[in-house]
């Protein structure tokens, strides 16, 4: 009798590791199968010029002061091409790796939860996540964000937490210090750690609460250092440079200006947002991948699963009196939807990155409750798996060269232009200038300029030198704009430089002479008298909106609370200028002029209506002193809740 309970524990655990080496190598192959197609290319997203510099062995400093300041890609970037070298390969590997990482997390914790080792359940589950949808895969090898990596983090930690819970103990010491240190690790890299780790953190107190208060202090002050460990790092960037995390959380984020508000934003999530990390959409689409009708059936069913699971964990925790990790994977995932629909970081669904923590709850909890259903758990996994291969093999149909967007094509061409004309310093913007530094292994770098806008950049003198270059992408309309402006310029000041287009950039280099940028750029020229005076129509591409509309009359108000007009982000030389604003109005609004993004305000002004002068409206006047030459100078004009106020234009006179 023994030996025969031998021999099937014997041959049920020789399934079982052939089952770990297929998902390992369907795992490692699909992913293989997108850097070799869909995901072969990179935007300059994934491409953290930090890293670029160590791994290239460049001393230039980056413009740091004005980046959201969080993310750990630059350390992991620059160990992958200092190993593999620059290529895309060692762009995705670092997230190839936490990607893999995850699926052996999430089988882990299953078999934790359902408390069976080697449990072949567990292991359909890893492989529904392994094989997932496409946005899965895309974001497992996209160098971007620290979305993959909070992913990781998360499942790190409801492995812990889960280990724990099976042998029915609370966390040790070390554990709790773990569990601190990776949320405080995974914030540093995305801020969206926060929603989670806060969930984590709280679970592993309440494990302690009114059984042990000793051990409940302990907890807190071990999750607190911790978290202080993991977080010291983006802590200090903040106290260095003006708290800029903070700023780019509280700034948020409005698809072309617009805020959709609760309500649609929660639709927004529901009809889009979930159905594209469940791969039912694609990505920047609105179709169904399998038509209407499948697609929300498919939906449905696996939505089902997990509020099944979630409902079977709450009463889990009643009837036992205890918080279980079940519910701490529920509640996470109820505070994900909740930040998606609270904030206005979720207007954006299109491409649902701030959605991607769910397929750590989603998984686990669908498949804590399909696990002891007989036959209708393995069905409804494998029906998933199918549907996953299905729009895996569409999705890689439609990018087998990689993603088709020109921001994603290589610019290997010009890079190689670059260096045969011995450039080695390029102005550009971050989308061109981030892709030419790579390509170039960072031998040419990049720098921003008043021709060549860009929130982010290395420090440049804003001087051309006779090796550098200034690049213009001729796909953008606003580039184009920018490089006529800069070639008229050049033509005024009788400057001449040698022009060439390459892969739809436009290139200027060779110049006769060094040409200081900041100077050539400015509104007014030195040959220009004082009284001269220059409008810029609400027409004009430069002026933007966050709340309005562009119609004949002007920039007119959509009636909500915001800024109406922000802009034309101009060059003005040290002196003393007058700006007026056209317009009309009868309610009142604020205006003021900055620069510096908005950090240094100049002038400020309330308005209480417009006023008629010479037969003209004008919303106000406001008059600055300028010391030193200032860069990207905006004019913003804010207005409340049912304004009324058009902006026409607005005039820069040069009055000293």
């Amino acid at each position: 009798m023994n030996s025969v309970i031998r021999n099937r524990l014997n041959v049920r655990d020789a399934r079982f590791w052939l089952g770990v080496l297929i998902v390992v190598v369907l795992a490692v192959a699909i992913k293989m199968v997108y850097v070799r197609t869909a995901e072969s290319l990179y935007s300059a997203e994934e491409l953290p010029l930090a890293a670029i510099s160590v791994a290239g062995g460049d001393g230039r400093i980056t413009d740091i002061a004005v980046t959201r300041l969080y993310g750990t890609s630059n350390l992991t970037t620059a160990a992958s091409l200092k190993v593999l070298g620059f290529d895309a390969m060692a762009l995705k590997a670092p997230n190839m790796l936490f990607g893999l990482l995850t699926i052996v997390l999430i089988y882990l914790s299953v078999a934790n939860l359902i408390k069976e080792e080697k449990s072949l359940y567990a292991l359909w589950v890893a492989t529904a996540f392994a094989l997932g949808p496409p946005i899965i895969q895309i974001w497992s090898l996209k160098n971007r964000g620290g979305f993959i990596e909070n992913i990781f983090g998360f499942a790190l930690c409801i492995w812990i937490c889960s280990r724990a819970q099976r042998t029915e103990r609370r966390l040790a010491p070390i554990e709790i210090l773990i569990v601190g240190l990776v949320i405080g690790v995974c914030i540093w890299s995305q801020p969206i750690g926060i929603v989670w780790g806060s969930v984590m953190m709280a679970f592993v107190a309440l494990t302690f609460l009114g059984k042990d208060l000793k051990g409940f202090l302990l907890a807190v002050l071990l999750l607190l250092f911790g978290l202080s460990l993991g977080l010291m790092p983006l802590l200090q960037l903040n106290l260095l440079f003006d708290f800029r995390t903070l700023k780019t959380i509280e700034g948020g984020e409005l698809v072309n200006g617009a805020d959709l508000g609760m309500a649609n934003r929660a639709l927004a999530l529901i009809k889009g947002g979930v159905p594209r990390v469940l791969g039912l959409k694609e990505q920047w689409s609105d179709g169904w991948v399998v038509g209407t009708t499948t697609g929300w059936l498919l939906y449905i069913s696996f939505m089902l699963a997990v509020i099944a699971g979630g409902m079977q964990a709450m009463a889990a925790c009643f009837r036992k009196r205890a918080v279980t990790v079940e519910i701490a994977l529920l509640t996470s995932a109820a505070l994900v939807l909740v930040a998606n629909v609270v904030s206005s970081w979720g207007n954006f669904q299109l491409e649902p990155r701030r959605l991607l923590l769910l397929y750590v709850p989603f998984f686990i909890l669908a498949g804590r409750f399909l696990y002891g259903r007989g036959a209708i758990g393995p069905f409804l996994l494998a029906l998933w798996l199918m549907f996953s291969c299905y729009a895996n093999i569409s999705y890689i149909s439609k990018h087998k060269h990689g993603y088709s967007n020109s921001m994603f094509i290589k610019l290997n061409g010009v890079a190689e232009f670059l260096k045969s004309q011995n450039v080695v310093g390029v102005y550009a913007n971050v989308w061109t200038g981030s892709r030419v530094t790579f390509e170039s292994k960072g031998a040419i770098v990049w720098f921003r300029s008043d021709y060549t806008p860009s929130s982010y950049g290395y420090l440049g003198d804003t001087v051309l030198l006779k090796d550098e270059a200034m690049l213009f992408n001729n796909n953008m309309p606003a580039e184009v704009g920018l490089r006529d402006k800069f070639l008229a310029d050049l033509k005024k000041q009788g400057d001449v430089c040698m022009t060439r287009e390459i892969q739809d950039v436009s290139i200027v280099y060779g110049c006769n002479r060094e040409i200081e940028l900041r100077s050539l750029s400015y509104l007014f020229s030195n040959s220009q008298p004082v009284g001269t005076e220059i409008y810029i129509g609400s027409d004009d591409q430069r002026i933007k909106t966050q709340q309005g509309e562009k119609k004949d009359s002007g920039l007119v108000s959509n009636g909500k609370s915001g800024y109406l007009a922000y802009g034309p982000y101009i060059s003005l030389g040290p002196g003393k200028y007058e700006i007026t604003l056209y317009g009309t109005s009868t309610t009142p609004a604020t205006l003021d002029v900055c620069h510096a993004h908005g950090r240094k305000i100049l002038a400020s002004k309330d308005v209480q209506e417009s006023v008629d002068l010479g037969g003209k409206s004008i919303l106000g006047r406001l008059d600055i002193d300028i010391a030193i030459p200032v860069s990207n100078l905006e004019v913003r004009v804010r207005v409340g809740e049912g304004s009324d106020t058009a902006v026409e234009g607005i005039a820069f006179k040069r009055v000293d």
